[in-house]
């Protein structure tokens, strides 16, 4: 993020630009949940820029793939 940042000369398009590469990473999912994941990035390289850490951004990727992974596919539902 901070690359883009400096190649842009602002830190918005450093966090939109670091997004899209994170919903781009992940293209066996689909284009709609690559949009979801992008959005998401974004989110979270903004929680980082505010916060001026990783750890946060870092805490809910983690919270987000263990609970996402139990409800699609731990949960007994109909």
């Amino acid at each position: 993020m901070r690359q883009f940042a400096s190649w842009t000369g602002s830190f918005a398009a450093g966090v939109l630009i670091q997004g899209g590469i994170f919903g781009l990473a992940h293209p066996s999912l689909g284009i709609r949940q690559m949009i979801v994941i992008s959005v998401s990035g974004v989110m979270i390289g903004s929680l980082t820029l505010w916060r001026r850490s990783l750890r946060p951004g870092i805490i809910m990727h983690a919270w987000a793939d263990t609970f996402g992974g139990l409800i699609v596919k731990g949960l007994p539902y109909k």
